[in-house]
C-alpha cells in the first residue's frame, strides 16, 4: 500500500535484496512449516476462518470494541512496561451490556490512560497524514507509512481479537511511540518540561518492571507466588527451565530405580516443555489418562504451587493414593500410586505413547536447527 502510495522507482537489485532478507529471516518459519506438512499455516488460516462455536461467538461490534481496548492496553504495555492496566469490555446479547469486574474496576485509572493515548495518538495521524496528502516529503511518507500499517493491522486483529497473543503486535512495535509522540505534541512548548517528565517516568516504569521480571524468575524455584496479571506470556506464575530440569531429574530417578516409564499430568503451560527434557533424556513418558492405567509404571502429578489442588484430588482420589509433596519453587510434583483395584493392565505399550504429532491438542511440533540438519 505504501508503494503504491509513493510509486518510487526503485532498482530492481534493491527489490531482490528486499525479499531475499525477507526470506533469510523467516527462513526458520519456512523451514518449520515445511516439516510439519504445513501446520502452523493451517492454524493461522483457521484462526480466520474457523467458526467459533455458538457459546464463544462474537458479533462484529464486540470485535470491535475488544480489538480497540487490547490495542490500546498493548500499546500500553510497550510504551510503560506496566501490564496491570485494564479496560471494561462489551457484550451485546440483546441489550449491550458493559463487563468490568472487581480488577477491572481497580486498574481502569490506568486503562483509560492508556486508551487516551491510543485514540488521540490515532486519530492524530489520520488528521495530520490527510493534512500533507499533497506534501510529499520524508515526514509525510513516514506518517503515511504508519498509517497504512495502523490501519491493515488494526483489520487483521479484528477477527482476532478475543484471542490476542502479544507477539501480534511486534510488527505494529512502532506505533504506541509514534501515538506517544503525537499526543506529547499536543502540550505547548513552554510546557515540553512535562514531555520530559512523562517519557522520564516511562522509562522508569520500564527499568522497574523489567528488574521485577528478573527478580520473579530468579526467586521461581525457592519461592511461590501468584502473578497478579501476565499480558505478555499469560504465566500464572514464572517457571524457569532451571526448574523444569530439576523436575525432570526427580522424574528420571523413578525410571532409573525401577525401569517403568513416566506417566504424568502437568498444567497446560509447562506440560510440554516436561515432555521435551523427558524425550531429551530418551526417558519412556505419556500423559496421564484414566481409561488406560497400568500397573508398571510411575505416575505423577505436576502443579504450580499455588493451584488448588482439591479437584485434581478428587478426581484421582479414586484411582490413586497421593505421596509427599516435592516442592520446586513456584512448581510442586507429586507421586501418586495406583490403587491395586485401578490397574487395567500390567504394563504399557510405549511405542504406543503419544508425540509431539498427537499430544498438546493443535500446537504443531517447533524443530530446532539440530533436528532440521539432522533428518530427524
Amino acid at each position: 500500500g505504501f508503494l503504491i502510495y509513493c510509486r518510487p522507482r526503485i532498482n530492481w537489485k534493491f527489490w531482490a535484496s528486499s525479499i531475499l532478507i525477507v526470506l533469510f529471516f523467516y527462513c526458520p518459519v519456512i523451514v518449520n512449516d515445511w516439516k510439519t506438512g504445513g501446520a502452523n499455516y493451517k492454524q493461522f488460516v483457521e484462526a480466520f476462518t474457523k467458526k467459533s462455536d455458538n457459546k464463544e461467538s462474537r458479533n462484529l461490534i464486540e470485535k470491535l470494541v475488544k480489538n480497540t481496548t487490547e490495542n490500546a492496553l498493548y500499546h500500553w504495555i510497550i510504551i510503560s512496561g506496566a501490564q496491570t492496566a485494564d479496560l471494561p469490555g462489551l457484550e451485546v446479547k440483546g441489550l449491550p451490556d458493559i463487563k468490568c469486574e472487581q480488577y477491572c474496576r481497580d486498574h481502569l485509572k490506568e486503562g483509560f490512560l492508556a486508551l487516551l493515548i491510543f485514540m488521540i495518538g490515532g486519530f492524530l495521524l489520520i488528521y495530520k497524514t490527510g493534512q500533507g496528502f499533497y506534501q510529499r516529503g520524508v515526514k509525510q511518507d513516514f506518517l503515511a507509512l504508519n498509517l497504512i500499517l495502523a490501519g491493515v493491522s488494526f483489520i487483521v486483529f479484528t477477527p482476532l481479537a478475543f484471542n490476542f497473543s502479544a507477539r501480534f503486535f511486534l510488527i505494529i512495535t512502532p506505533l504506541p511511540f509514534l501515538f506517544l509522540g503525537l499526543f506529547l505534541n499536543l502540550i505547548p512548548r513552554k510546557y515540553k518540561w512535562v514531555c520530559w517528565i512523562l517519557v522520564g517516568s516511562l522509562i522508569l516504569s520500564n527499568l522497574f518492571f523489567t528488574k521485577r521480571f528478573f527478580i520473579e524468575l530468579r526467586d521461581a524455584k525457592t519461592v511461590d507466588y501468584l502473578l497478579p496479571r501476565d499480558r505478555i506470556l499469560k504465566q500464572k506464575t514464572r517457571i524457569t527451565l532451571e526448574q523444569e530440569q530439576a523436575i525432570v531429574d526427580f522424574l528420571e530417578s523413578y525410571y532409573l530405580k525401577n525401569g517403568y516409564p513416566v506417566i504424568y499430568q502437568g498444567q497446560p503451560e509447562f506440560h510440554r516443555a516436561l515432555a521435551y527434557l523427558l524425550d531429551q533424556r530418551k526417558v519412556p513418558r505419556d500423559g496421564l489418562s484414566i481409561r488406560q492405567l497400568c500397573r508398571d509404571a510411575n505416575y505423577f502429578l505436576v502443579l504450580r504451587t499455588q493451584s488448588d489442588q482439591s479437584k485434581k484430588r478428587e478426581d484421582l482420589g479414586e484411582k490413586f493414593n497421593f505421596g509427599t509433596e516435592q516442592k520446586f519453587g513456584t512448581l510442586v510434583v507429586i507421586p501418586l500410586e495406583l490403587k491395586a483395584t485401578a490397574a487395567t493392565c500390567e504394563q504399557f505399550e510405549v511405542d504406543k505413547f503419544r508425540n509431539y504429532k498427537n499430544e498438546g491438542g493443535s500446537v504443531a511440533k517447533r524443530y530446532n536447527w539440530g533436528e532440521i540438519f539432522s533428518g530427524k
